[in-house]
């Protein structure tokens, strides 16, 4: 017994320091992700909000227990704030109405990873998910090939591969009527975004957008995601078309500002369908409270979203992104 008691009391001390740690950090993390268009670091923080949340539900209680009253306060303000941020952001489809009139359109986004060259289970997954339009982000030297395989299902495509992980290729049934591949300004590398025209038959047109700005992990990277963005929100912007259409990996959680600056600036729409948000990355994390909603398919126009849902990864740190679309005529 006396071992025993021995034993406890050495983890005790032990505990307490890990959740002191803990609470600090979090308090912090959420502080320091308020300065987010000051520094990139800082922006980094901004896209953990679910972790936040949940870690503020588990050490607040401990704290209160063990009578840390400051620090257990802060963690409540921390959770608090981290709740009406992702309330604030967070949109849930309407429920349809009468949809008689209306073009059923299958949208499919997927970034399936540069280093996976394997395309067996991607052309099989597409015949399978059998989506109208879709878009695969790094994609590269082989991608072209295993499209050709959808040429009768898919005859009009828009295949822009590259030899590092921002190639991009779109495909459609429907015929695309104009398109073009936009380079965005360089700040360390060339990107770009595609734009095609879609024309829906006996439907509506859609204009329609994607681009994979890279991950903020520097500075430079962090300067180059945010001028891709801000290209995209010019284009989409100064779009006079009816229906538009955005997907992308954009690096990016709903939480940055500079996610709602692009969303202020376009009226572009995020919704779900789900009661939560969908996490998208990385699908190597069993439990969904390790991963982040980063893939999007967007939209503002006449049409209704139906289906947001994400499909198994594949092989991919991504998960894709399905979305279906009620236009009207």
């Amino acid at each position: 017994m006396a071992v025993a008691s021995e034993s406890n009391s050495r983890k005790d001390p032990f505990l307490m320091q890990c959740a002191l740690v803990s609470g600090a950090f979090l308090v912090c993390a959420y502080l320091c992700s308020l300065a987010a268009q000051e520094y990139w670091v800082f922006d980094l923080l901004r896209h953990f909000m679910t972790q936040y949340l949940v870690g503020s539900l588990i050490l607040a209680p401990f704290f209160l227990w063990k009578k840390k009253y400051i620090l257990g306060g802060l963690v409540v303000l921390t959770g608090c704030a981290s709740f009406i941020e992702i309330v604030w952001r967070f949109h849930v489809a309407p429920i349809p109405s009468m949809l008689d009139d209306a073009t059923i359109v299958k949208i499919a986004h997927y970034n399936k990873n540069i280093g996976n060259t394997d395309q067996s289970s991607l052309i099989a997954w597409i015949k399978s998910e059998n989506p109208d339009i879709f878009v695969i982000q790094e994609a590269g030297d082989t991608i072209s090939h295993a499209l050709y395989s959808l040429k009768d299902t898919y005859p009009y495509q828009v295949l822009e591969p590259r030899k590092h992980a921002f190639g991009q290729v779109l495909a459609s049934k429907f015929p695309i009527v104009d398109s073009a591949v936009v380079r965005t300004k360089a700040y360390s590398f060339e990107n770009f975004y595609i734009h095609a025209l879609i024309q829906i038959p006996d439907g509506p047109e859609i204009s329609y957008y994607t681009i994979h700005p890279p991950p903020p992990v520097n500075a430079q990277y962090s300067k180059q995601r945010n001028g891709d963005l801000d290209a995209i929100g010019d284009a989409v912007a100064t779009d006079k078309s009816k229906n538009i259409i955005v997907s992308g990996d954009w690096n990016i959680t709903a939480y940055s500002p500079y996610f709602s600056n692009l969303m202020q600036k376009t009226g572009l729409q995020n919704i779900y369908i789900s009661p939560t948000p969908i996490p998208t990355w990385p699908s190597q994390y069993v439990f969904q409270i390790f991963q982040i909603p980063i893939d999007y398919v967007l939209f503002k126009g006449d049409m209704i979203l139906l289906e947001r849902r994400r499909a198994d990864a594949m092989g991919s740190d991504h998960y894709p992104v399905v979305a279906s679309f009620a236009l009207k005529n």
